[in-house]
């Protein structure tokens, strides 16, 4: 199995949602990870067993790589952050990525299971920990590491200038649109 980054269960349909960024070291050596789904059999919560699937697939065609952790919001669509290295970040198989961003997933509609990327990380980090309000109008995501690898992050800082030289994590809150 490649590396479980992070298990989140859909509060709309109880299906199990797990994260499974690259593994390299496994024998099909995995560059871009997936997104399982596992769901129970009959839709019974006290089933002993379960279909699975790949919900998601890194890669080209779905413009993501390295999936990270997880959040549902009140619409039922999942959410998801992207890991890639710093140290191979936007070269070799990861160059058409950029940096790790943020996506939503629609799991209905005409545009269901499409990933859309939402927001872009700093140079050299990544987003952590997505987490709604109670109320879902604000998105809080950590901004983790910015300018690992001796990437040239001046993250948060405009000019690149702070007191201490080095880029600093943050929290962010993302305000939505209601």
């Amino acid at each position: 199995m490649d590396r479980p980054e992070d298990v989140e269960v859909s509060p709309y349909d109880g299906s199990v949602y797990v994260a499974l960024t690259k593994n390299t070291k496994k024998k099909n050596n995995n560059h871009f990870g997936s997104i399982l789904r596992i769901i129970e059999q009959d839709d019974d919560p006290l089933a002993m067993s379960f279909v699975f699937s790949n919900y998601l697939v890194g890669g080209e065609d779905f413009t993501f790589a390295c999936p990270d952790n997880m959040a549902f919001d009140d619409k039922g669509n999942l959410w998801f952050t992207t890991d890639v290295p710093g140290d191979e970040m936007n070269q070799g198989k990861y160059e058409v990525y950029g940096n790790n961003s943020l996506f939503v997933v629609p799991l209905r509609g005409k545009e269901a299971g499409i990933p859309k990327r939402f927001a872009s990380a700093p140079l050299g980090a990544e987003f952590t920990g997505p987490s709604f309000s109670g109320d879902y109008k604000t998105l809080f995501l950590s901004v983790q590491h910015p300018g690992e690898d001796g990437l040239p992050s001046k993250w948060p800082y405009k000019d690149g200038k702070s007191k201490f030289g080095i880029p600093k994590p943050s929290v962010v809150a993302i305000n939505l649109i209601k």
